[in-house]
């Protein structure tokens, strides 16, 4: 599948495009064929982490200590960016009673990432639910976290 992926901090010189293995859906995992992702604020804030100042954080200074942790130190930990998505359900894995293929679906991975891909695979009760019929893809990507 492709990617967009990054393995070190800076501007958006550092991204490039990555073929990477198609992922599989484990137990009470989904795996949604990607339409739609967004870019937005945080995005850009983990792209550039190792260069953003506490005041362009957003958020109070001591939260940036917790999240240069888990984002990475140095380089990013995560090497896909996106946390918010809009798809269609490929295939689901053992016991997954809430969706089934070719259900249309839209979500937010949080600071998992990983919605700058073709394929990605989430728990069934994550924060993913069936797309309104009413919306377009590119309108269910943009609603999770900043809609």
């Amino acid at each position: 599948m492709k990617t967009v992926y990054y393995q070190q901090y800076g501007s958006p010189q550092v991204l490039s495009l990555k073929e990477m293995p198609k992922p599989v859906p484990g137990a009470g995992e989904v795996l949604v064929k990607i339409h739609a992702a967004n870019v937005n604020y945080g995005d850009i804030a983990a792209r550039n982490f190792g260069n953003i100042s506490a005041s362009e954080f957003n958020m109070p200074g001591i939260l940036m200590l917790f999240a240069r942790l888990s984002f990475g130190w140095k380089k990013p930990k995560r090497n896909l960016l996106g946390s918010e998505f809009s798809g269609e359900i490929e295939s689901v894995g053992e016991n997954v009673t809430l969706f089934k293929p070719g259900d249309q679906v839209f979500g937010y991975t949080g600071m998992n990432m990983g919605t700058h891909a073709e394929y990605l695979c989430v728990k069934e009760n994550a924060a993913i639910d069936i797309k309104p019929s009413r919306l377009s893809h590119y309108e269910a990507a943009a609603l999770p976290s900043v809609g």
